[in-house]
């Protein structure tokens, strides 16, 4: 069963416009020379009519609320409407203060992605099967991800479309917050995933190996990235479909 779907249009404004209502919490993603960021904030305001949309944006520790993003450039947001988590990406229109409020005004989405919640939901790998994944910090270049030095491995342990985690054979000197580049194929002989992945924690486990925890990244801000995550979803929903099935009375 297919967890993602881009919605009928009116389903899509819909689904923008009640959020817009409720004030509802989002995540901004935003890429630039200096990196990935992630900033919090609210659906303030915006409609299909007006083209736009509002974006309230909540302070980001102690220095205030978040610092560069400008007209022109892309971000990315992702919302709970309901049992479906929504996500699109926008060109930032203006920003504007408020007060003391932080105001991102974008231009109202062509495309919205809605996918069941469920699919977030972390699904362990069968043991059967052997998912090799390699990755490398994204800040290098290109070329250096064919450099062993630079390219660590390991085996995917679960799966979601928000994350996995990787278990590696040696227990890696990794800082926590850094942006890798990943690259696994979830099935044999199929095409292999590309994706961005903000290392959430790293812990020892057994025998000198490491557990690595992965939050995906910036999949909602271009197509590819939303048809990534869409396979995902996919597969997720594979591996639950398996796990209920061996539940089940024979």
């Amino acid at each position: 069963m297919a967890q993602t779907h881009a919605p009928h249009p009116e389903a899509r404004v819909g689904a923008l416009a009640n959020s817009i209502q409720r004030h509802q919490r989002a995540a901004l993603t935003h890429r630039s020379q200096r990196g990935w960021r992630m900033f919090k904030g609210a659906l303030a305001a915006g409609s299909a009519e007006a083209n736009s949309v509002t974006v309230e944006l909540l302070p980001d520790g102690p220095h205030g609320g978040p610092t560069g993003i400008e007209p022109g450039e892309t971000v990315g947001v992702t919302f709970r409407s309901g049992h479906k988590k929504c996500m699109f990406s926008a060109q930032v229109l203006s920003r504007t203060k408020d007060g003391e409020t932080d105001l991102l005004t974008l231009s109202w989405p062509t495309a919205l992605k809605q996918l069941q919640r469920r699919a977030f939901e972390r699904e362990t790998i069968p043991r059967s099967e052997v998912i090799p994944v390699r990755f490398w910090p994204d800040n290098e270049a290109e070329q250096d991800e064919r450099s062993p030095r630079n390219v660590h491995h390991g085996q995917l342990e679960n799966l979601s479309a928000g994350g996995m985690s990787v278990k590696a054979s040696e227990l890696l000197e990794l800082e926590q917050g850094t942006v890798y580049r990943c690259v696994f194929a979830p099935s044999q002989g199929a095409q292999a995933l590309v994706v961005h992945a903000k290392l959430r924690h790293h812990e020892a486990i057994d025998r000198g190996r490491a557990s690595l925890g992965f939050q995906f990244i910036g999949l909602e801000m271009t197509s590819e990235g939303r048809r990534a995550v869409s396979r995902i979803a996919r597969i997720v929903a594979t591996y639950q479909k398996r796990r209920q099935s061996r539940r089940r009375p024979k």
